[in-house]
């Protein structure tokens, strides 16, 4: 992402809530992005969201950009809380989740992402019995979705 800014030449701001190193000094901006956005200006702050903090309000008011993208370590926390206030406070928020860590979450925003243009989302059980009105067979038994549902369950249904 601090690549992505560079190349692209879009304004980058470093909010972080102080922390110490090990020998107990104020630990600065992660070095790679440092390295990558030297003149980035840097805040320290005491909330969960970036917007609550006026010194980084500001900041962010100053580049006059509607459009804003989010990244941080904490997603279910800083990366949260500051996407929900910039929202609130109109800006169109981008968390490119990509940049938040590491784990399935570039999946999970595509998934999110189909579901705000109102596809579904669902699993191969719900999505079968949707299919189907009758779960029981002909004799009230299990019927060939169930059969199907258990197999893949590694259930074994007795006819």
């Amino acid at each position: 992402m601090a690549q992505l800014t560079k190349t692209l030449g879009l304004p980058v701001i470093f909010s972080l809530v102080p922390s110490l190193d090990s020998q107990g000094h104020l630990s600065p901006v992660i070095t790679e992005l440092q390295d990558e956005c030297p003149d980035a200006p840097q805040f320290l702050r005491s909330t969960a969201s970036v917007l609550a903090d006026q010194a980084t309000r500001s900041a962010i008011e100053t580049t006059g950009r509607n459009v804003i993208g989010i990244c941080g370590a904490a997603t279910e926390v800083v990366v949260l809380h500051s996407a929900l206030d910039a929202k609130a406070a109109g800006y169109q928020v981008r968390v490119v989740l990509d940049a938040c860590g590491l784990s399935a979450r570039a999946e999970d925003a595509a998934i999110r992402q189909m579901e705000a243009t109102g596809v579904v989302t669902t699993s191969v059980a719900a999505f079968a019995t949707e299919m189907v009105s009758q779960l029981s067979g002909p004799d009230g038994g299990p019927g060939p979705v169930i059969i199907a549902i258990n197999e893949l369950s590694g259930i074994h249904t007795r006819l």
